[in-house]
């Protein structure tokens, strides 16, 4: 038996129809998923309490530099603070427990007085050129006795001086309140080194 013909607008709307009840009835089981599209977030950085500074100036040699005053408070009373020696050979400023500059006459260029003063006392040296106060330095960083040990130091010449910024490994001073180490303060120093002329 031969199915009945029909006309072709009667078979579009029996088509259109079976289509929308057939998608209905399959919509209606299918469980539907919620698309959520990533949102960029912007990170908040945590607040962090301000740092006051004292700025340390040498008027003989013309040149200074910036420290956390904390490091001057009676509170502390660990030898934090800023603290000069003069010797036969120059000057030697300290500050924090590990942290120091010395300024002596200039008898070798920066990069041969680190090798010749580091070399034989420690592990892994390597010298870097780099820039103190706009004045072309080299950097060391090394490593004594052991992985946890490293120190880094800055040579640069000013006048007929040699500079020498030098940092070790060991115990640092920490100040309650203060969210800066030994290490960040020494990099602030070197940061905001500065000479007059």
């Amino acid at each position: 038996m031969r199915p009945p013909s029909w006309p072709p607008k009667i078979c579009l709307a029996i088509g259109i129809a079976g289509t929308l009840l057939l998608g209905a009835a399959c919509s209606a089981r299918v469980p539907t998923e919620t698309v959520v599209r990533p949102t960029k977030i912007r990170p908040v950085a945590p607040s962090q309490p301000a740092i006051d500074y004292i700025r340390y100036y040498d008027s003989h040699r013309g040149f200074g530099f910036e420290y956390p005053a904390a490091y001057e408070s009676s509170v502390q009373g660990s030898g934090c603070g800023l603290n000069r020696r003069t010797g036969p050979d120059g000057i030697t400023l300290t500050w924090g427990a590990r942290s120091s500059l010395t300024i002596v006459h200039a008898s070798s260029p920066p990069e041969r007085f680190l090798r010749d003063r580091l070399q034989d006392r420690v592990e892994d040296l390597q010298l870097t050129p780099s820039s103190v106060a706009d004045v072309p330095a080299v950097h060391a960083a090394y490593r004594f006795g052991g992985t946890a040990r490293y120190g880094e130091a800055y040579a640069f010449e000013h006048l007929g001086e040699l500079y020498v910024a030098e940092i070790t490994a060991g115990a640092f001073c920490e100040i309650p309140g203060v969210p800066m180490l030994e290490p960040a303060v020494f990099q602030h120093v070197i940061a905001t080194f500065r000479f007059d002329s």
